[in-house]
């Protein structure tokens, strides 16, 4: 509770001392940006924003890259009957934007060796990239 004088100073001494408060609160703010710090540059805010936008989009991108990649594995693997597989997609983005895949590599269970080569040419004719299959 604030002592202030009671009567007609009373709605003066308590819009001074809301000001003096509000003041007190704002001013280190101001001195924030006149130091030059960059708290407050809407530049460096907006250039961050974007960077971490852009590596968001790039990366939820490429998830959705090897998750088209694994459906269409697992297209080729129902075909040849092969009921279990792990499937790794090596991708990336270029300067251009444009999603690379440099590798597939599929692992299938030792059972399925025989159809290795055949669920390679499978996977491979279905994505249109080499696909390397091994039965371990």
């Amino acid at each position: 509770m604030i002592v202030t004088p009671r009567g007609s100073m009373d709605k003066t001494v308590r819009a001074v001392i809301g000001i003096f408060v509000v003041s007190a609160i704002v001013y280190p703010l101001t001195e924030l940006k006149k130091s030059g710090s960059e708290i407050f540059d809407k530049e460096a805010f907006a250039y961050e924003d974007s960077a971490r936008a852009d590596k968001s989009m790039n990366d939820y991108l490429l998830s959705v890259c090897r998750s088209s990649v694994n459906e269409q594995v697992g297209n080729a693997a129902e075909k040849l009957g092969i009921s279990s597989f792990e499937c790794e997609t090596q991708a990336y983005i270029d300067e251009n934007n444009c999603i690379i895949i440099q590798n597939i590599f599929i692992k299938i269970p030792k059972e399925f060796a025989d159809k290795a080569s055949e669920f390679s040419e499978t996977a491979a004719q279905l994505l249109g990239v080499p696909v390397t299959v091994n039965a371990e």
